[in-house]
């Protein structure tokens, strides 16, 4: 946000948990990098990109373990 204020529409990060048809969890969320592109943010944002998809992916990854 501090790149592009108009990234705070965004934020903070969603993720839906829900449970489909077939009783399988699910997560859904908008992946980090699009955030980035969508806001048109420079690659020295690339670093702060990079760790919060880590971050984000291995949240949902432990969302849909039993």
């Amino acid at each position: 946000m501090q790149e592009n204020q108009a990234a705070g529409i965004d934020l903070p990060l969603k993720f839906l948990v829900w449970e489909d048809e077939h009783g399988q969890t699910r997560v859904t969320y908008d992946e980090v990098a699009w955030i980035a592109r969508r806001h048109g943010l420079s690659p020295a944002t690339d670093g702060v990109v990079t760790a919060t998809a880590s971050a984000v992916e291995n949240l949902a990854r432990q969302a849909i373990q039993d």
